[in-house]
């Protein structure tokens, strides 16, 4: 089970860099629930989708990303980033990075889980993504559609 709660409406605990609109909020990738999603402000050269935690620090070894957008909008997933940590929510680490993450669910949905390369006790973990899957030119991210994120301390 995810070390963050299921969360049934806005909290300070989940923040992003920016929505796209008032329907697609950050504390949507944190709700157990595929049908809402957050999707990130438009054209942004990084975005970021992130949650702190209430009760102290957590040691974050692995994490999944559910990708849930439709199967015509792919394009929106997330392609390179890192995962951070923070106990300050300001100064951030990086524990982990991936790129070229391509080819997401046809379906228009699809789970992918990743390891932490340097697990670490931290208050706020985020997802800082510098590029999305859309094949125009340009260093912005078009926009990025996350249906959940989840983090786990086993």
């Amino acid at each position: 089970m995810s070390d963050v709660p299921i969360l049934t409406g806005p909290t300070t605990a989940a923040t992003s860099s920016g929505n796209y609109g008032p329907t697609y909020l950050p504390w949507q990738a944190f709700d157990n629930n595929l049908s809402t999603f957050w999707l990130s402000a438009a054209n942004q050269t990084a975005v970021s989708l992130g949650y702190a935690f209430t009760d102290g620090a957590h040691t974050i070894r692995r994490y999944a990303i559910t990708y849930s957008n439709g199967p015509s909008l792919s394009s929106r997933a997330p392609r390179d980033w890192t995962l951070q940590g923070s106990n300050d929510g300001t100064n951030f680490n990086v524990l982990d990075t991936r790129s070229a993450q391509t080819n997401w669910g046809a379906t228009g949905v699809e789970r992918r889980e990743f390891s932490v390369a340097s697990p670490a006790a931290f208050t706020s973990y985020r997802l800082l993504i510098t590029d999305d899957n859309d094949s125009r030119a340009g260093a912005a991210v078009v926009v990025i559609s996350i249906g959940e994120l989840q983090l786990y301390s086993n």
